[in-house]
């Protein structure tokens, strides 16, 4: 892994009580630390669902089942930013957390701090979506976040980045022009209408907080503290309302 704190060592890795590391060691920034953490716990479980997916029938039984455990699991996202938007002031994220996460050199590489936009929930999206769906910009920002996953997740990226979306399998299979199709999908369409409704709902929150965070009057820095601006995050959530099924 990169030669600094990555989001696990500080969320998933770092352990309670005494021997807790933190920044500050302010209740919001232990809120913020745990909210997270509850996010890759989650997150763990929807990366196996996906690998489930990517070999599933498509008008089985079982398809529908994993995604409707795919939406609980993503569900979780939506749970934490809720959380974090109750618990923890954007003024606070801004003005005391966020300096913490700024980049270092090691090595002549630039490397960004351990910040909760690096839970990698574009593997999710690539999965699901964003392997042949996506936009240069979010490409970009995929494979400079992938060096701060684990090891096996960055492998899965890279097989996820080259095979076909589950969207477009669905596309295909829908567009197959048998007779019957759309009856025989129905139930998979609308599971996976719930899933990307679930994404829908955490990137909504997601950048309402940053809206508030990234101001003139309380953040000296544009972008966020993965990389990301809040122009970029509102062309993430276009991107995924575009796939949701009609």
């Amino acid at each position: 892994m990169i030669p600094r704190d990555t989001v696990f060592h500080y969320t998933e890795w770092n352990p309670d009580g005494v021997r807790r590391r933190a920044y500050t060691g302010e209740s919001q920034e232990i809120f913020l630390r745990d909210a997270t953490r509850m996010t890759l716990s989650h997150l763990a479980d929807a990366v196996l669902l996906c690998e489930q997916l990517s070999d599933a029938e498509l008008d089985g039984v079982e398809t529908p089942r994993l995604l409707n455990a795919l939406a609980a699991a993503l569900d979780a996202f939506d749970v934490s930013m809720r959380m974090v938007a109750d618990e923890v002031s954007p003024g606070f994220f801004a003005e005391v957390l966020r300096p913490y996460f700024q980049e270092i050199q090691v090595g002549g590489e630039k490397y960004l701090g351990p910040a909760a936009s690096h839970v990698p929930l574009f593997l999710i999206d690539l999965a699901l979506w964003a392997s042949d769906h996506s936009a240069d910009h979010y490409t970009g920002f995929r494979q400079d976040s992938a060096r701060y996953a684990l090891p096996r997740w960055r492998a899965l990226a890279r097989a996820w980045e080259e095979a076909p979306s589950f969207t477009t399998r669905l596309d295909a299979a829908l567009t197959a022009g048998r007779p019957g199709v759309a009856d025989r999908f129905q139930a998979t369409v609308e599971a996976f209408g719930v899933v990307m409704r679930t994404l829908i709902r955490f990137r909504g929150k997601h950048l309402t907080f940053a809206r508030k965070t990234y101001t003139a009057d309380t953040c000296a820095y544009e972008a966020g503290s993965g990389g990301g601006t809040v122009d970029f995050l509102q062309q993430i959530l276009g991107l995924t309302r575009r796939v949701i099924p009609q």
